[in-house]
């Protein structure tokens, strides 16, 4: 009747419970009931995981989005101020004055260019 094996279900558990009252063997019941009970716990436990890893795929394809478009965007104010022959000179620059690359895009983008236009 009651067999133990790690790879055993809630459902034979569940057998082996009504097994146990037909037969009248009350003092098996706690050690199923808690066995269950671990089952139990472990199904909840994996369906947790399961929208953890689901949630974090989610954020994940966002944070690529967003880097895609920063990269994008980067790539725009390189070729407006001239390519990547001035990034070293950029980097130098933004260092030096403590700059993030949000203020130095805000500032670009508000401050007119040589030719006469007036943004990026």
């Amino acid at each position: 009747m009651y067999r133990y094996s790690p790879n055993r279900f809630l459902c034979d558990i569940f057998t082996d419970m009504r097994k146990a009252v037909e037969m009248l063997r009350f003092d098996l019941i706690p050690g199923l009931i808690e066995e269950a009970q671990i089952y139990g716990n472990r199904m909840e436990a994996k369906l947790d995981d399961q929208n953890d890893i689901k949630q974090l795929l989610e954020d994940k394809s966002k944070l690529n989005d967003e880097v895609s478009e920063l990269s994008k965007k980067k790539e725009a104010i390189e070729k407006w101020l001239g390519g990547e022959e001035n990034e070293e000179a950029i980097k130098k620059a933004m260092a030096a004055t403590g700059d993030s690359l949000s203020d130095r895009i805000s500032r670009l983008q508000n401050h007119p260019r040589d030719d006469g236009d007036t943004g990026c």
